[in-house]
């Protein structure tokens, strides 16, 4: 599809009919589609902790997740995750707890 754009010479990821997306084009695009699917406050960001927290929940490593998602730092690693961690942890003790398997 990105090959048939009139601006698929660009190096810019989001395309749109005048050229690039910008930081605010992007924000409305997902606003826009979340409310056509009934996803109320859709933000890109929304997408980084979700995968983020799937990955971490799945034990996907953190170092792994770093690579794939750019990042230089565990810093945030744990900012995109911490909306969940706890959820994570209480999961981790119901598969790994010692008390469990006696």
């Amino acid at each position: 599809m990105r090959q048939r754009h009139p601006h698929a010479h660009l190096d810019w990821l989001w395309l749109g009919r005048k050229g690039h997306f910008t930081f605010e084009g992007i924000k409305q695009m997902f606003q826009s589609r979340g409310k056509k699917a009934g996803v109320e406050g859709l933000h890109a960001h929304l997408f980084r902790s979700s995968n983020a927290h799937y990955w971490l929940a799945g034990d996907g490593q953190e170092s792994d997740l770093m690579t794939l998602m750019g990042w230089q730092s565990s810093a945030m690693v744990r900012r995109y995750a911490s909306s969940t961690r706890v959820d994570r942890a209480l999961d981790a003790h119901k598969r790994r707890s010692p008390g469990d398997r006696i």
